[in-house]
């Protein structure tokens, strides 16, 4: 495993649960409430944010990748739940989930080839 004097520290765990409160509060909120520098193509966004989370996640709780990874996919699929049913002015889609569990993939591969490099450098 990697080591960082800042891997499971409680500032990185402080920074991972901001981070999914704005990640849900910015979800939520009315479309046009969002800050324009955060509109870009919407599939690349629900992506970014969720590799950003689970970097973060990796951080916070370095010896939990799978809780990581599976919560954050489950995070994911209430957001989109949420969006369908307590907002008029957002559209709970599958396809966000999806790209949500690619950010998610992406990092757990980065991930995965690193930790194994450490492992074979042991």
């Amino acid at each position: 495993m990697l080591s960082n004097p800042l891997h499971n520290h409680p500032i990185t765990k402080f920074v991972f649960w901001l981070l999914m409160v704005v990640t849900i509060y910015l979800m939520l909120i009315p479309a046009k409430e969002v800050p324009n520098v955060l509109i870009f193509w919407d599939k690349l966004q629900h992506s970014l944010c969720f590799a950003v989370l689970s970097c973060a996640g990796l951080y916070a709780y370095t010896k939990k990748p799978k809780v990581i990874f599976v919560g954050l996919s489950i995070y994911g699929a209430l957001i989109e739940v949420m969006q369908a049913t307590f907002t008029t002015t957002r559209h709970g889609e599958w396809l966000d989930w999806v790209a949500d569990n690619v950010g998610i993939v992406l990092v757990l591969l980065i991930y995965s080839l690193i930790e194994k490099k450490c492992q074979n450098s042991a």
